[in-house]
């Protein structure tokens, strides 16, 4: 069978359209809609609960196919301090994957600052392979608005 230079390009074209719309869908899925308190995840009730936050003051979404979640809050040393420690966190840097991955899946509603003024922590670093019943956190804290906001994922 010969294809001629017409109709190989068509087919990259259809590909290459094929894999933006799924790219597309699963960074929708991440901006979905907010979570009420039922739907949290139980690490997040617990951390909420340790901190004695108001559950206004927290703002979860759900990611794409598997258990993934976005919460943010207002920063504090004790909130800062509990993140770290909960999620055995360690900085990152913020030009790195971890920073990148955040930033394409960020949720719409939300406002990604304009300035550098921020730090990105993890765990595990590097954005590794996650293995059933593993978690990946990633928090990414902006000071001069004062929020932090987290990224868990827990593979089933």
């Amino acid at each position: 069978m010969q294809f001629s230079i017409r109709s190989l390009l068509w087919i990259v074209v259809c590909i290459a359209i094929f894999l933006t719309g799924i790219r597309g869908c699963n960074r929708l899925r991440m901006r979905a809609d907010v979570l009420s308190l039922e739907a949290w995840p139980v690490e997040l009730k617990t951390l909420v609960s340790d901190l004695a936050l108001d559950t206004t003051d927290v703002d979860v979404r759900i990611g794409p196919e598997f258990v993934s979640y976005f919460w943010k809050m207002k920063n504090s040393q004790r909130a800062f301090q509990h993140h770290i420690d909960r999620f055995q966190l360690v900085p990152v840097n913020v030009g790195g994957s971890e920073s990148r991955f955040i930033r394409e899946n960020f949720p719409r509603a939300w406002d990604w600052p304009e300035h550098l003024n921020y730090r990105c922590f993890a765990k595990p670093v590097g954005m590794p392979y996650i293995p059933d019943g593993g978690r990946l956190v990633i928090m990414f804290c902006d000071d001069d608005n004062e929020m932090i906001y987290c990224f868990y994922h827990f593979n089933i």
